[in-house]
């Protein structure tokens, strides 16, 4: 009695094979799983006309062995190459001519590697399954039990069986896919993980500069302050003059008499020489004092520039 069960990414199949030596019957049931339509035509087809050549007990399992092998080998070249792509898309590869792309999609990338794992491990399952079945057609060849019946036949299904386990021992070393699977997923980490770094420092840079800009700001604001301080004192300038002709309210100018020359009063020079020495004397210390203040905001704002400027060495 032979008793086998296979499963792939798509779909599972199992079969029971019992064999009566006497009769030289082989009696079972093989139970495919939903979208194997074509698959249960190909293999039936292939032990009907092989049947004749191979009238031994252990065809249909070598048949259905040989299918897996087929299905694995299609399934682990597409695997290769969507490995291929990733491998191109972030530049880990001896052979690939070309750098990785500058903004890859992390998302996308997880998810076909997550597939891809998930795909390999499956095949990986169903080649050792089939390894293990050739193994034990392999005893049994071996045994010589049904030599008697099958004669000669045993040698040929050995050396086909011989040969199917050979091609299912390579394909579990095809491509290293397991190992390169492994890498690029560390790869795709590392990558990640730079890219969180980047973004990192980035938002730090900005958030310097942007400190920067509100010190430069802040130099501003004080700049201006100093400016309207200055406007308010200047308009102060008028005062002093406005100021002291109300304060010495006295008719300056005689606006009855008989000629023009006679209109200015006699005490007129004494209100030009209060107010202009006066006003001189404010203009003067205004004067002094904007320029005080003109250097004072010149230094701050060399400090504040040589303070970025040694922040962005840093």
């Amino acid at each position: 009695v032979y008793i086998s069960y296979r499963s792939t990414s798509s779909h599972t199949s199992s079969f029971v094979i019992t064999h009566d030596s006497v009769s030289n019957v082989t009696t079972g049931y093989v139970l495919f799983g939903p979208k194997l339509e074509e698959e249960i035509h190909d293999v039936f087809a292939a032990i009907q006309a092989q049947f004749p050549s191979y009238p031994h007990p252990l065809l249909v399992p070598t048949v259905l062995s040989e299918a897996t092998a087929r299905e694995v080998t299609e399934k682990l070249i597409q695997i290769n190459l969507q490995l291929r792509d990733i491998e191109v898309i972030t530049g880990f590869a001896n052979w690939a001519d070309r750098a990785a792309d500058k903004t890859p999609d992390f998302p996308k990338l997880t998810r076909g590697l997550g597939e891809l794992s998930f795909d390999s491990s499956l095949f990986d399952l169903a080649i050792r399954t089939t390894l293990f079945r050739t193994e034990f057609m392999l005893e049994e060849l071996k045994s010589g039990k049904e030599a008697d019946v099958v004669g000669s036949l045993d040698n040929m299904m050995r050396q086909r069986v011989t040969f199917l386990k050979g091609r299912l021992e390579h394909l579990l070393l095809h491509g290293a896919i397991k190992d390169r699977l492994q890498a690029q997923q560390t790869v795709l980490f590392n990558l990640i993980a730079q890219e969180d770094s980047r973004l990192n420092i980035s938002i730090a840079s900005d958030s310097k500069q942007l400190a920067a800009d509100s010190k430069e700001l802040a130099a501003a604001s004080k700049r201006d302050s100093s400016s309207m301080k200055i406007i308010a004192i200047l308009t102060t300038l008028f005062l002093p003059g406005t100021f002291l002709s109300a304060l010495l309210a006295m008719p300056m100018f005689n606006w009855d008499a008989p000629t023009f020359a006679g209109t200015a009063g006699p005490y007129l020079w004494f209100y030009w020489a209060v107010a202009i020495p006066l006003t001189v004397l404010i203009m003067g210390f205004v004067g002094v004092y904007a320029w005080y203040q003109g250097r004072i905001n010149e230094k701050n704002a060399q400090q504040a520039r040589r303070s970025i400027e040694k922040n962005k060495d840093v």
